[in-house]
């Protein structure tokens, strides 16, 4: 949720280059996107500009139906399915650490 309060629509577009990028290869790879539980509130409250266009990304990841959507308040189901992690940082990156899985932090200035 800090990389897009940082970088607003460049972080937009990393979530696209990320999906696309996943989506072309689902069969080697599965994508679970657990998005923070408070992302719609604090994007309407402090960029509400960017709503509209996270909420398209969204709602077309969900119905292209490649990857897994989780937006569940079970944080520790995300960490137990996964066998890695790629994303921002964030507190669910300690806990893959702690139960010796790899991380991988994304930069926002790389696109695909």
């Amino acid at each position: 949720m800090a990389a897009l309060l940082k970088h607003d629509e460049k972080m937009l577009e990393k979530m696209k280059s990320v999906f696309k990028t996943f989506r072309e290869n689902q069969d080697e790879v599965a994508l679970l996107w657990r998005p923070h539980p408070l992302i719609k509130a604090t994007i309407e409250s402090m960029r509400p500009q960017l709503w509209q266009e996270y909420q398209k990304i969204m709602e077309q990841y969900k119905e292209e139906g490649w990857g897994i959507y989780d937006d569940t308040a079970d944080m520790d189901r995300a960490v137990v399915l996964g066998d890695a992690y790629y994303g921002d940082g964030s507190s669910i990156v300690a806990l893959y650490q702690q139960i010796g899985k790899p991380v991988m932090e994304q930069n926002v200035d790389i696109l695909d």
